[in-house]
């Protein structure tokens, strides 16, 4: 029984002794607060590394971090500068409130997104845009599941161009276990997007 045990958790040894030598896992927690006297630093081989190593792969791990918070903030700026670019648009701005006043009439219907979407486009009909609901399906392929989205589509009548307003568009990037990083930049995505 001992030998079977063992070799069920023989892999997760391994697999504890590399987080150890790379440092923390993003969690608030030390990958090394558990660790005992008896561990000892392993490079990704299962080698024993040196202080010296362990903290040359520790350094290299930071550096990557601050280069992802780099590119974190490039990302988030670029969104900003584009939602800022949006807004030049003097049709997209007069729909951009009409939208904005229907969320408020109907807000109670926040919760059911067909309903809430068929309604704000009913209240965009009545003010007198070429507004409809449109559907987009696709099918299951390679790791991509099934799935379908639904939004408002308006055509502006004078220059036919087409504006799809999304009601719920910061809700459709959330996940669970979101990070840090993930979560700042979340908080710049507009709940209403047009």
């Amino acid at each position: 029984m001992a030998v079977r045990l063992k070799r069920v958790t023989d892999p997760l040894n391994r697999v504890k002794n590399q987080i150890i030598a790379y440092g923390s896992s993003g969690s608030e927690h030390s990958a090394t607060a558990g660790q005992t006297d008896d561990d000892e630093n392993k490079n990704e081989k299962g080698d024993v590394i040196n202080d010296k190593e362990f903290n040359e792969i520790n350094s290299h791990n930071d550096s990557d971090s601050e280069s992802e918070s780099e590119e974190l903030d490039a990302k988030i700026e670029e969104v900003v500068s584009t939602l800022r670019d949006l807004n030049a648009d003097s049709f997209r701005t007069v729909l951009f409130a009409n939208v904005t006043k229907a969320m408020k009439v109907f807000s109670c219907l926040k919760h059911i997104a067909a309903v809430l979407n068929r309604n704000v486009m009913l209240y965009l009909q009545k003010l007198g845009y070429n507004a409809a609901i449109s559907k987009t399906k696709w099918q299951s392929t390679g790791g991509l599941t099934a799935g379908s989205y639904e939004f408002i589509d308006v055509i502006q009548s004078t220059t036919c161009v087409r504006y799809f307003i999304d009601l719920n568009f910061a809700g459709e990037f959330q996940i669970a276990r979101q990070t840090n990083q993930f979560r700042r930049f979340i908080t710049t995505l507009p709940a209403v997007f047009v």
